[in-house]
């Protein structure tokens, strides 16, 4: 059961850090960028839009940490540096504009 546990964390890892290259169109959305860039490991836009998708920690709820994350990534979140800096903002609000405040 571990050997099968410790296959399958591996191969997601591996799956969310494969997008690293990932570079969206000029016009792109940011929900068409969340879709292509970041569903893969925290879900599709319609369940953050739902409000049933990952949900930012209170302390990293800030446009600012966001778009650094974004860029440098961090432990298993590999770096989108390809993304712009405009889309990375925009893409910080959209995230931001549908995290449930409970």
């Amino acid at each position: 059961m571990k050997r099968i546990f410790g296959l399958f964390f591996c191969t997601t890892l591996a799956a969310c850090a494969g997008s690293s290259g990932y570079q969206p169109a000029l016009d792109a959305s940011a929900k068409v960028v969340f879709d292509q860039a970041c569903a893969s490991c925290h879900g599709s836009s319609k369940k953050l839009e739902a409000g049933t998708g990952f949900q930012i920690a209170a302390e990293h709820q800030s446009a600012a940490f966001i778009v650094a994350k974004i860029a440098k990534g961090g432990m298993t979140m590999p770096a989108f540096s390809n993304i712009s800096e405009a889309h990375r903002t925009a893409l910080a609000d959209y995230l931001l504009a549908h995290q449930s405040h409970h």
